[in-house]
């Protein structure tokens, strides 16, 4: 067993795919965070969500375990700061220019665990159900979402077609799903062991996998 949240897991493994794609050692991933940190936000109606940046180092000497490990890490101590406005860090920073907003925000993965199926408030019962909002426009350069149900997880991919096509996307997802698949049956090997045993698997028809993901494309 791993003892970590499944977000983590989840985060861990994009965060190897990416580095698989890239071969950068350090990366920065937006995660969405609902930023209700303080008690008088209870009975407050609105969005307080922001995208909270996680940065995810990378050593093909790491095993996956250790892997999870320093996300799950990064990310508690990401949240215990969530409120803290990005203006401000940019500002301690010294980084001024715009490029730096957009560069935060190249990235995104979210997670959303299963939610109640019914909620009762003030003697009214509702039925919750999740509906993707599939509008044909992607939020951003690539965002990836996982969303848990009674049946198992399911997600999609949102990308911008100036920069990625579809046929690369659905790689991205096929190989998402080896690199889970080889990790978590070898959690203690290498990345490097984990990556070279997913690219072993890359041969085999992986097509069945698309029923279970929906890309949404921006048309440039």
């Amino acid at each position: 067993a791993l003892k970590t949240t499944l977000f983590a897991l989840l985060l861990a493994n994009f965060a190897l795919l990416l580095y698989r794609r890239t071969r950068e050692e350090r990366l920065i991933i937006s995660v969405p965070v609902a930023n209700r940190t303080r008690a008088t936000y209870k009975n407050a109606i609105g969005c307080f969500g922001r995208l909270l940046p996680i940065e995810a180092q990378l050593d093909e000497s790491l095993s996956f375990r250790q892997l999870v490990q320093e996300t799950g890490l990064t990310v508690r101590e990401g949240l215990k700061h969530q409120d803290v406005p990005m203006l401000r860090v940019f500002e301690r920073l010294h980084l001024k220019d715009p490029k730096y907003w957009s560069a935060m925000n190249q990235v995104t993965f979210a997670y959303q665990n299963a939610l109640q199926s019914r909620v009762e408030a003030a003697g009214v019962s509702f039925a919750l159900d999740v509906h993707w909002d599939l509008l044909g426009i992607a939020r951003g350069p690539l965002i990836c979402q996982i969303h848990e149900s009674a049946e198992g997880l399911h997600g999609y991919w949102e990308y911008t077609t100036c920069l990625f096509d579809k046929e690369t996307v659905v790689c991205w997802i096929e190989e998402y799903l080896r690199l889970m698949q080889a990790a978590t049956v070898q959690p203690d090997a290498s990345i490097q062991t984990i990556l070279s045993a997913a690219a072993l698997e890359a041969g085999e028809s992986s097509t069945k996998t698309q029923g279970d993901w929906i890309l949404r494309e921006e048309n440039p």
